[in-house]
């Protein structure tokens, strides 16, 4: 038999059971009042009918009980003789004293209506009942065949499996996780995430399920990959998924999500669903970065103490043979240059050589012992826009580099170490110029504004900018990527600046160019006159 589209299995086998029943009926013995099969095919259906755990009932037009199974009885409690040829409101009532059933006329047809709320009659009370109808007509006698089912029993019957799903429920909803299950069996994506979901991630269990491909939308870009490569490494080896990703939330926030999830399989082996399970890890993923940054700072802080010693050690030892030397070499340069001698090209290119090797070694030094002090700045008020000429003045640049100092006259006067801070201007616009690649035009422009109570000075180049790999790395003592460099120019102006309770920052480009951003205080000298912090 096939099925009508939209019509269960098991109804079609009811209607078919009922079709035997009003077959059957037609030739009744109307004596014996037992019902005549006339065929070996149709003697089978009584014991079918008999078994069916739903109740079977067979109506004529004046709604007469004409035929009824096993299960109809037990359901109403009644016994063949009383129940045949009774009006079926012996069995059945409607609400509020409405009739159950009625039969409708039209266009050529006679149709059962049931009313809404259908209750059954039996001793004890009345229990609910869920009624289909459908007609059948045998040698021109109508009759309407009804499948009836016992709410009440169903619902005891199905008590125990709701009763299980409510503490499973329960217990998925409670704990502090999300829980997750998505098809994977070729057919509907049916999916389920439990409610912990939207505290989570803003958005509500509906919206979850209405979009199975949310979860990947909200992923953060850089972890899509890494979600990938597990989601293919997991299905390829039969599980488990884990992986620790970021999500984006509704309102754009970043949250660490653990997740673990496994694949349940058919008898057959095939994937049928992943079940799995997500938690916030966002506190914890934080608590290791601060730990790992409390573990850098006190590294960076045993190392700056140990560079501080060697730079202060290294300065006293060495400054004052290196003076020895320089006041020596200048004693001989000047008899050299009254000399004959004078005029040789080789023995004036040596003196050049020497001369300049001993400014740079006197300026290594210097940087040593500027970088070990830690000087508390002798504070004044202190104009800008001269301190930056002063500075330009002292600093050493290729002929293709243009210095413009743009910080404005009337900017607000900071309070400053003038020769400290200078020697912050120095080392910034001195770096930002050996940034400019030789052989073009370059410039260097220091800027400053008043922005709240802070004093705000930018140095800017349009050199070749620094590689994002070392960008972090650039304040370091000692870290230096130049070929002749000592790594302590940025690391003394970052002192400095602190000394000062001020910031550093810089930004960079490839290409484009570098922009070290420097924040001072105004009203430095009342703020430690009054031992504010």
């Amino acid at each position: 038999m096939s099925e009508r589209p939209g019509v269960p299995a098991e109804f079609e086998r009811a209607l078919e059971l009922l079709g035997q029943m009003a077959l059957a009926l037609t030739s009744e013995d109307s004596a014996r009042r037992q019902i005549v099969v006339p065929t070996a095919t149709a003697r089978e259906e009584p014991s079918r009918v008999s078994e069916a755990s739903e109740g079977l009932l067979v109506l004529d037009d004046d709604l007469r009980v004409v035929g009824l199974n096993e299960a109809a009885l037990r359901m109403f409690g009644v016994t063949r003789e009383d129940a045949l040829y009774q009006d079926v409101t012996a069995l059945l009532a409607g609400p509020d004293g409405e009739p159950p059933l009625r039969v409708s006329a039209g266009r050529g047809r006679r149709a059962l209506v049931v009313s809404p709320f259908v209750a059954g009659r039996r001793a004890g009370g009345r229990f609910a009942l869920e009624i289909r109808t459908t007609e059948l007509s045998f040698a021109g006698a109508s009759r309407h065949c009804l499948l009836v089912s016992d709410l009440s029993e169903r619902r005891r019957l199905e008590a125990p499996t709701r009763q299980a799903e409510a503490r499973y429920r329960a217990l998925v909803e409670a704990i502090p996780a999300v829980t997750f299950m998505a098809a994977l069996d070729g057919g509907d994506n049916e999916m389920y995430v439990s409610p912990q979901i939207e505290s989570l991630l803003g958005f509500s269990q509906k919206e979850w399920l209405d979009d199975p491909i949310l979860w990947f939308k909200q992923l953060h870009p850089d972890d899509q990959a890494l979600w990938n490569e597990e989601f293919a490494r997991g299905i390829a080896t039969g599980g488990p998924f884990r992986a620790e990703c970021r999500v984006l939330t509704r309102d754009g926030r970043v949250v660490w999500i653990h997740g673990e999830a496994r694949l349940v399989r058919d008898d057959a082996g095939r994937p049928l669903f992943l079940q799995g399970i997500a938690f916030d890890i966002t506190e914890s993923k934080r608590a290791i970065e601060q730990i790992k940054e409390a573990q850098e700072a006190k590294i960076r802080t045993e190392r700056l103490a140990a560079v501080g010693q060697l730079a202060a050690s290294i300065g006293h030892d060495i400054r004052n043979p290196l003076g020895a030397v320089t006041n020596a070499f200048y004693y001989i340069a000047k008899k050299v240059r009254a000399s004959p001698l004078a005029g040789e090209p080789r023995i004036a290119q040596f003196i050049g050589i020497v001369e300049k090797e001993l400014k740079a070694a006197t300026g290594i030094v210097s940087d040593l012992l500027d970088f070990a002090r830690e000087r508390p700045p002798a504070l004044v008020a202190c104009p800008l826009a001269p301190l930056v000429d002063d500075a330009f003045s002292v600093v050493p640049r290729p002929a293709n580099v243009r210095l413009a100092n743009e910080v404005p006259d009337t900017l607000p006067v900071p309070d400053l170490d003038k020769d400290q801070f200078r020697q912050v201007v120095v080392n910034l616009v001195q770096n930002a110029a050996e940034a400019i690649p030789a052989g073009r035009p370059g410039l260097v422009r220091v800027g400053g504004a008043a922005e709240g109570g802070e004093i705000v000075l930018t140095v800017a180049d349009d050199g070749e900018g620094i590689p994002d790999e070392i960008v972090g790395k650039i304040f370091e003592p000692l870290f230096t990527s130049k070929v002749k460099g000592t790594g302590l120019g940025l690391s003394i102006v970052a002192n400095t600046v602190k000394r000062h309770r001020g910031s550093v920052t810089v930004q960079s480009a490839r290409g484009v160019g570098t922009t070290f951003t420097v924040r001072l205080p105004l009203g430095l000298r009342a703020a430690v006159a009054a031992g504010r912090p």
